[in-house]
């Protein structure tokens, strides 16, 4: 098999590229840290709140941490809240400047692949929908770190024709994604050895760079997260097996819904044969393994960034060969159907704004109010944010709640507690504080119970 060879592309190219990604930065860090501190936890959020409290409590393990994505996630998010403190802000900020750096290399990947107007429109596209600002580090997750190491690695992967380093440069940023995200992240060095073989370019050196430094970068990641996670418990207050995250796939597939007629107007503009170009078959291939590892337990964060790219690069098409009358009809029914599906988003998120402001004064009171050796229990939509914000052990409500014998406070709906004669599981309840749709209450001995000896 023969070696590629590099080669090198126009200047005008690259700088086009690198204005784009630089701008991609700016308004990345702009808009992600607009606001970013004021929106309350989600549940979502919570469990890696909480390992992160403990990382930085520097408190001694009695048996050495076990390394795993959670693990890896809480030590790389946990950056910002060791320098400055365990508010909104400072928990999600590594995530933030982690997002605006993947931004920058989407926007690049994008034009590499296409053009940079793709590549920028690529990018317009992951800010502007919810699903792809969680992706970019506007909540605290995994999801901002393996987008970016992943990109990183796919840019890479692409630039194998172009660059002899690429291979090395793919092996190290395939590495840190399987460190991010598990052996499911073993896709990437699958993709860049599948594509150099396509090209006829896979040879002995080029396998070697690619398995040999995505091994060794996986090593020192692991023994680099092993010395920090090793001086700490990571015995977070509540369950915390995989990385939670608050991505969901039927939603995110909801919001491209307003597309729709761009889409379809774009399919129709393409040239023939298109399915079979190199791009089209690179970021196909790449959505195809992503998906794969997803399903196997992996980051969605790689798959969803490869169907945004290939979205772009539809609509892209119309800006390049539909009549200005035809794309104005598509746009127009594109921006009313984007109103529509806003205005019903803006309505759900003022209820979800109010309800974590009412479990985040709920958490708070009780770690104010409540002895520390007094038992509460909460139901596993808010236990995580209550542990939290109240910095102490809550116990599990079963479904429906049943709080046992030996819980003295619960959390629970305002509803629950204000009609709890009307609910036979529910024990004698007196409410003590009462926080939007969220109330804290005292669970009372029953009255045949309270008069025996």
């Amino acid at each position: 098999m023969r070696r590629l060879r590099p080669v090198r592309e126009p200047s005008t190219v690259r700088y086009e590229r690198g204005v784009a990604a630089f701008g991609a930065v700016v308004l990345g860090i702009v808009i992600l840290c607009h606001r970013l501190g004021e929106l309350p936890l989600a549940e979502a959020e919570a469990p890696l709140a909480i390992a992160i409290r403990e990382h930085a409590s520097g408190a001694p393990s009695p048996a050495p941490a076990l390394v795993s994505p959670f693990t890896a996630t809480v030590v790389l998010a946990g950056v910002a809240p060791r320098i400055w403190g365990e508010d909104e802000l400072d928990l999600r900020l590594t995530g933030a400047l982690s997002g605006a750096l993947m931004l920058a290399l989407f926007v690049h990947l994008g034009g590499s692949l296409f053009d940079a107007r793709t590549g920028a429109l690529a990018a317009i596209l992951l800010v502007a929908l919810p699903a792809g600002r969680l992706l970019l580090g506007r909540q605290l997750g995994g999801e901002p770190f393996v987008a970016l190491t992943s990109l990183a690695a796919l840019l890479a992967i692409w630039q194998l024709e172009h660059r002899r380093a690429a291979a090395v440069l793919a092996g190290v940023a395939g590495g840190a994604t399987i460190a991010l995200s598990g052996a499911s992240g073993v896709w990437l060095p699958v993709l860049a050895i599948g594509w150099l073989w396509l090209h006829r370019g896979l040879t002995w050196g080029s396998l070697g760079a690619v398995t040999g430094y995505a091994a060794a970068t996986l090593a020192v990641a692991a023994l680099g997260f092993a010395l920090f996670a090793g001086r700490v418990s990571f015995a977070p207050l509540v369950d915390a097996v995989r990385v939670p995250t608050s991505f969901r796939p039927v939603a995110a597939a909801c919001e491209l819904l307003p597309l729709l007629p761009l889409l379809l107007l774009g399919l129709l503009l393409m040239p023939p044969g298109w399915t079979s170009s190199k791009p089209i078959r690179f970021v196909g291939l790449w959505v195809t393994l992503a998906l794969l590892a997803c399903l196997a337990g992996g980051a969605i964060a790689p798959v969803y960034a490869g169907v945004v790219l290939l979205v772009a690069a539809v609509v892209e098409q119309i800006l390049e060969s539909a009549s200005r009358r035809t794309a104005a009809v598509a746009v127009v029914l594109a921006l009313a159907g984007a109103i529509v599906l806003t205005l019903a988003r803006a309505r759900a998120e003022a209820g979800e704004v109010l309800d974590r402001w009412a479990v985040r004064e709920s958490g708070r009171f009780v770690g104010r109010l409540i002895p520390a050796d007094e038992r509460i229990a909460a139901g596993d939509r808010v236990r995580a944010r209550i542990a939290y914000y109240g910095n102490r052990q809550v116990e599990r409500l079963g479904e429906p709640p049943t709080p046992g014998t030996d819980i003295d406070y619960v959390v629970l709906e305002r509803t629950l507690v204000q009609h709890h004669d009307r609910n036979a599981p529910l024990p004698p309840l007196r409410s003590i504080a009462e926080f939007g749709g969220w109330a804290v209450a005292r669970v009372e001995a029953p009255a045949s119970a309270a008069e025996k000896p």
